[in-house]
Formats: structure tokens, C-alpha cells, sequence
């Protein structure tokens, strides 16, 4: 199940940040606070059981005399490397959220070890370019 995150309800969205050994303070909603001219917006892939197994905070604005919206998750998303499952619910989910919101493009850097080739394969086949 995905949950969609405010500034206003973000606690349990920055303690999963905080506690993923892959968390960077760039996901938490703090640094959404201080990008002046960008909106703050938190996703999180949620188990049956209320617990977070995913989780992505997305940066957001306007392009310049356009509708557009550019989409930015600076380091993240934030996931157990091994459930492919919620991850693969979150980046869909933030596709469409994208999508909805008029968004032209999403862009991610997540933390992933160099040799990881399973997991670059896996994020190219929900379209993502990955470059070095």
C-alpha cells in the first residue's frame, strides 16, 4: 500500500528515513523545508502489517513559462535492497503521482554500489536511464 506524505504528517516518513541504513538527510523532510521554490511531497511503500518498506521524498517546481513540473528524489528512493517487490510498488506509484501532477520528468540518484548490475537492470525496466 502506498502513502502519500505532507509536511504536515511526516514523522513516521523521516524516522523510516533516518533508520534505513541507505538514508541521506536529503530524503527527509527537513530538506524539503529549505528548498525555497520547490514543494516537498513523500511517498512510502507500507506492508500489511503498518510497516514502511520503502520510501521516496520528491522535490518538485514549476519549469519556467510552461505547466510543466520537473520531479527531483535527490538520493533516494529508500529501499531494502533485497524486496524488489515494494520497490517496484513505490516507483510505480511515483511514476503516476508524477503523471498527475504534470510532470515532464523524474529524476532519481539513488545510493547503489557500483556492482550492482541486478538492481541498475531492474530500475531500467521501469524505464529509468542509469548513467555512472
Amino acid at each position: 500500500m502506498i502513502k502519500t506524505v505532507s509536511l504536515a504528517n511526516c514523522a513516521e516518513f523521516d524516522a523510516y528515513i533516518c533508520a534505513a541504513p541507505a538514508g541521506h538527510f536529503m530524503q527527509r523532510s527537513a530538506w524539503g523545508r529549505c528548498r525555497l521554490g520547490w514543494q516537498w511531497q513523500g511517498l512510502m511503500c507500507v506492508d500489511s502489517r503498518g510497516t514502511v518498506r520503502a520510501a521516496m521524498a520528491l522535490l518538485s517546481r514549476r519549469v519556467s513559462g510552461t505547466k510543466l513540473r520537473l520531479f527531483y528524489a535527490p538520493r533516494g528512493p529508500i529501499f531494502e535492497r533485497n524486496n524488489h517487490a515494494a520497490l517496484a510498488e513505490l516507483l510505480t506509484a511515483a511514476q503516476k503521482f508524477v503523471r498527475d501532477n504534470g510532470g515532464y520528468l523524474l529524476r532519481m540518484d539513488p545510493q547503489i554500489p557500483e556492482g550492482e548490475t541486478k538492481l541498475l537492470r531492474f530500475l531500467e525496466s521501469f524505464g529509468f536511464r542509469v548513467s555512472a
